[in-house]
């Protein structure tokens, strides 16, 4: 595949995440609705999300799964278990993710090129979190970029998304931390 072709499939995914996260962007709360604390996230929180994984098992040929540690903003530090489905025909791969922290955990997708060298598998696209539970009950963001570098042996890679959040649920996290102090003053 062509760099040229590449950089098309790149593009086209980049629209389609945009065209996905308006809806979402759309449906945010206003800013303005409720103050918040300075430590809880907000609409429009950065997130810098940045681990270390390892490739688990392979479900096929196609299919990855990774598992590892993550920590950043506004989540925090958890694991996050990738699945990566390979598309060599277009050079592409899509991949759901899923990050568990010690209050809830964030879902969510990435499209990616990819390219193998010697000795390493590169992925460079964009991500979107598409939920949560617990804390992050109904967190989403606008398109992340998404990167990964992974040795050839699946042993060590480093994975990044970097962008902001669109409905970061905060209002459950402030609801869980609230339960946890007053959990804290009674015990």
């Amino acid at each position: 595949m062509t760099s040229i072709t590449r950089l098309r499939v790149l593009l086209a995914c980049c629209i389609l995440c945009a065209l996905i996260a308006v809806p979402a962007a759309s449906a945010a709360p206003s800013p303005d609705s409720a103050t918040k604390p300075a430590k809880i996230p907000t609409s429009g929180s950065v997130v810098v999300i940045v681990g270390k994984t390892q490739l688990d098992h392979a479900e096929s040929p196609l299919v990855l799964v990774d598992t590892g540690t993550v920590k950043g903003t506004p989540y925090g530090a958890g694991s996050i278990e990738l699945t990566y489905t390979l598309r060599p025909k277009l050079g592409i791969a899509e991949t759901v993710f899923t990050i568990t922290t010690a209050t809830g955990t964030v879902t969510g997708q990435a499209v990616s090129a990819y390219s193998m060298g010697n000795v390493t598998i590169s992925f460079s696209g964009v991500g979107q979190i598409t939920g949560g539970t617990g804390a992050f009950e109904g967190a989403s963001s606008g398109v992340l970029q998404f990167n990964a570098l992974h040795s050839i042996t699946g042993k060590r890679e480093v994975i990044e998304f970097r962008g902001t959040t669109t409905r970061p649920g905060a209002t459950k996290q402030r609801q869980f931390l609230v339960q946890q102090l007053l959990a804290a003053i009674k015990g």
